[in-house]
């Protein structure tokens, strides 16, 4: 990681207060005549395991919208502190230290007054929660024209939201609970009057609007650079199913240890987790129930190269199979996306943006409660194993249908548009 020579660490400084000579970036890369100065921004900690698919994402993203030609830094927490970067090069311009981890204000503070300080024209934001705190970030950016978008990376929220609540009861945690709820309350309020606080959404979505906030329609894409295509191992007795995933309820990962349960075929079916989530606990449980430990592995978290060892060495790799639990009825999961790009078939069950379920290398299950048919899945995986050139057909679809950069040109366009508009008023 490199530090710029004319970055500084920014200490506390409270809303609204946008002190010009407290605050320095890098000059490199700046010149050059670049069409938008944007910001990404999350509460992502990038130091967390349990977050690396969605930093990765974060990232690309930031990436993908710098290569197209754009001014772009990015901010990430590591722990305690937030630092502003250069997307591609890494290099630091500014940094922040909190005093503690629920200090969201004085982050978002730094955020707000350096992005003002130092041109910044748009500000992209992964969306955390919309309370005081976002609130007064809002008021600051907007009110000297900064453009502000949300990216809701699931829309509706509130079934996976009260699912969450919901675990905080069952683990008799009962302050936390009030107090979730209460958050919940508020910002369903704040929602109706969602128009004040930002510019545009960022969705999946088709629809015109979020909230009564304009959307934008994109798909979720991949940095089909940091994927490698998966070079399938020697053919095996038994078929290898691969899950990878941050664990949760909506995974459904429960419906396929169920479905090995009651598999009474002649083939053999292993099954490897990948990941670290809340749901751990509940699927270890429940393979150690159902009597599966010979048949399932918890491998815990992957990246690198030691993840793609796992998708060599995987016949079928398995997507989301429980969104109908969090109210979601058409998907686009960065796991599907992630694993055409590597060439290897996958189920899913759930209507997929950008797949239309019948495809030679994806197998669409029944989208409700039930046991998987791992007789389904066992054909599925016989059948896609005669045709060697199924890896490179998927990858050949994916660099089609799923590429960063033709998804962020999407955002970056309208973005652009409405930048050059108030650039136009203030003229």
């Amino acid at each position: 990681m490199m530090i710029g020579a004319n970055a500084v660490m920014i200490k506390d400084a409270p809303f609204g207060s946008v002190q010009g000579g407290a605050y320095e970036m890098s000059r490199s890369g700046t010149e050059g005549g670049r069409r938008l100065s944007v910001l990404f921004t999350s509460a992502i900690d990038f130091n967390s395991n349990s977050s690396l698919g969605i930093s990765a994402k974060v990232m690309s993203q930031a990436k993908a919208s710098e290569e197209a030609g754009h001014d772009v830094y990015i901010s990430k927490d590591y722990g305690l502190e937030t630092r502003i970067e250069r997307p591609s090069s890494g290099e630091v311009v500014a940094s922040h230290v909190r005093k503690t981890a629920g200090d969201r204000r004085s982050k978002y503070a730094f955020l707000s007054n350096w992005s003002l300080a130092n041109g910044v024209e748009a500000v992209v934001i992964r969306f955390d929660h919309l309370d005081n705190v976002f609130c007064s970030f809002s008021k600051q950016l907007r009110s000297n024209g900064v453009v502000l978008a949300v990216e809701f990376p699931t829309f509706p929220f509130e079934m996976e939201r009260d699912a969450r609540h919901k675990r905080l009861l069952e683990s008799r945690k009962y302050l936390s609970y009030v107090v979730h709820r209460a958050y919940a309350w508020l910002e369903s309020l704040r929602a109706k009057h969602a128009p004040r606080y930002f510019d545009y959404a960022i969705t999946y979505l088709d629809d015109d609007t979020i909230w009564g906030v304009p959307n934008i329609t994109y798909d979720n894409g991949i940095d089909l650079g940091a994927i490698p295509l998966r070079k399938a191992g020697a053919p095996c007795e038994a078929v290898r199913l691969l899950a990878v995933a941050k664990f949760s309820p909506h995974h459904g990962v429960d419906r396929l240890i169920r479905g090995l349960a009651e598999y009474k075929g002649a083939r053999p079916v292993l099954l490897t987790l990948v990941g670290v989530g809340a749901e751990n606990p509940s699927l270890e449980k429940l393979v150690s129930e159902l009597k599966l430990e010979d048949f399932i592995v918890f491998a815990g978290a992957a990246t690198g190269s030691k993840l793609d060892a796992f998708f060599d060495d995987a016949d079928v790799a398995v997507g989301s199979l429980g969104l109908h639990r969090i109210g979601i009825s058409l998907g686009s999961t960065m796991k599907s996306r992630e694993y055409c790009a590597r060439g290897i078939p996958f189920i899913y069950s759930f209507p997929e943006k950008g797949f239309n379920g019948d495809e030679e290398f994806t197998l669409l299950l029944p989208s409700n409660d039930d046991p998987i048919p791992i007789d389904k899945v066992v054909a599925f995986a016989n059948r896609t194993a005669t045709d060697p050139e199924t890896g490179s057909k998927m990858r050949a679809f994916a660099e089609k249908q799923f590429d960063w950069k033709v998804q962020m040109d999407k955002v970056l366009k309208v973005l652009e548009a409405e930048v050059t508009d108030k650039r136009g008023k203030k003229g």
